[in-house]
């Protein structure tokens, strides 16, 4: 599995800032920046968008817990999918229309 694009819709100090992730003949991505620019906000941002986001997630100082919204496009074996993780206890993983998917997608 690749994440081709990950979007911090509403997390910590962002607000619908898209990160895109192009194939490439190496494909890595590596996130540089001075300090405070996000970097570890980000890598939080992926675990919370495969995993759940936190109950007492520390993200939410500019969006309140109940908006908090990520999203993502991710590809494995010619097949993508693109969806959003909300910060809810139960069917928190949302299609990209906004309706809800299986934990296992």
């Amino acid at each position: 599995m690749r994440i081709d694009q990950l979007e911090l819709a509403r997390y910590g100090k962002f607000t619908a800032m898209p990160i895109s992730m192009p194939r490439a003949k190496r494909d890595f991505h590596m996130i540089v920046g001075p300090n405070e620019a996000g970097k570890s906000t980000i890598r939080d941002a992926i675990l919370d968008l495969l995993f759940g986001i936190e109950a007492r997630s520390s993200y939410d100082f500019l969006h309140p817990k109940a908006e908090m919204c990520l999203g993502a496009k991710i590809s494995h074996a010619g097949s993508s999918l693109e969806f959003q993780r909300v910060k809810k206890t139960k069917s928190s993983l949302l299609d990209s229309k906004g309706a809800p998917l299986a934990d296992n997608a």
